[in-house]
Parts: C-alpha cells; structure tokens; sequence
C-alpha cells in the first residue's frame, strides 16, 4: 500500500533505509500502520532475548521487521511479544549503533615507516 500525496515524503508501510537527521546513522523508516500510523525509525540491529528486555527498560518500543521482498514493521505488543519469528528492532536512540565493522572500512589505511627516499 503506498501513502497518499499528502503524507510528508510518500511513507509507507514499506521499511526502507534512511539516515537519522540528526545523528546521521543509519536506520530503517517506516509507518508502524496503514491505518493512523505513527513514522518509526529504527535502528537497524537485530536484537536478541537480553536486548530486548534492555531496550525495553530503557523506554525503547521493539518491532518485528515482517515480510521477505516487501518488508513491513509491527509492534511488538502483548500477542507478538510471546514468539520469537522475525528479526526484532529497537526504536532508534542518537547517536546511533556504530558497527565495528562500520569503524574498520572508515579507518585510513595506515602506512609503513620506511627511511626509503621516494623514487622521484
């Protein structure tokens, strides 16, 4: 289902990848709902038993991240919570999650100290 014209930026249900404004970490957006729903951004780490139960206490809503070509976020409430289906995200906190994989590729590559002349 896509959104009417008069939705800011055309959300939809359909998660897609953006950047936070205000981090400029990388998360999944979406409408949480066809119907009233609110726009969600996420952070893009699945979380497991303890990382829910965390994100949890500190206030964090979770959703299922539902769906294989058209993937669709739904609230992790009282019915969803008791299984363990799909990947389950955290609503986003800045600063965002940094990978340390992330840190590795945008690290500059780091050069030997040679006394060698260079050769012009």
């Amino acid at each position: 289902m896509t959104a009417p014209r008069w939705t800011p930026e055309r959300l939809s249900t359909t998660a897609r990848m953006e950047s936070c404004p205000r981090c400029h970490a990388l998360t999944i957006r979406a409408l949480d709902s066809p119907v009233a729903g609110l726009d969600v951004r996420l952070d893009p780490i699945p979380l497991d038993l303890v990382g829910e139960i965390q994100a949890r206490l500190e206030g964090r809503a979770t959703y299922d991240l539902i769906g294989t070509l058209k993937k669709e976020i739904a609230y992790r409430n009282q019915w969803r919570i008791k299984k363990r289906k799909y990947p389950i995200l955290p609503t986003h906190k800045c600063p965002g999650p940094v990978s340390t994989k992330a840190l590795f590729l945008n690290r500059p590559p780091t050069r030997k100290a040679t006394d060698e002349r260079p050769p012009f």
